[in-house]
């Protein structure tokens, strides 16, 4: 992709709101290093929105609170931290819920999708998976 990014690193800065979930799917979308990993583009690109998704919806409302979304891709692995300064959650056992719910899917895709997954709060909370290549 001639408008690829970095080739496989980025770490940006986002605003906490709902237009910039699609400002995050496009940034993964023009990573160069997943060209040729087609079903691990889908598969970030959704769990990167479930996550921003989240970190917006949860994280600090403050006015110009941000989320960052950082992307690492090697020969081997896919690494993607997304975080904020919100007040975090523990991570626990996750479910699918019920087909008519309109929410809660995002950590069940995370949970199904993802090799390697956790949750970090340390001075913001940051979700992180790995996906194998």
């Amino acid at each position: 992709m001639a408008s690829g990014l970095d080739r496989g690193n980025l770490e940006l800065y986002l605003p906490a709101s709902e237009a910039a979930i699609g400002q995050a799917r496009a940034f993964v979308d023009r990573l160069d290093a997943l060209d040729a990993h087609q079903d691990a583009r889908f598969a970030v690109r959704l769990l990167v929105s479930e996550l921003f998704t989240n970190a917006v919806k949860y994280g600090a409302r403050q006015k110009g609170s941000r989320v960052r979304l950082s992307v690492a891709v090697t020969d081997t692995l896919v690494r993607v931290e997304i975080g904020d300064r919100g007040h975090g959650f523990a991570r626990r056992q996750t479910t699918m819920p019920d087909a008519e719910a309109e929410s809660g899917r995002g950590l069940a895709f995370l949970d199904a999708l993802a090799h390697r997954w956790g949750v970090v709060s340390i001075n913001e909370t940051c979700v992180w998976f790995e996906l194998d290549l």
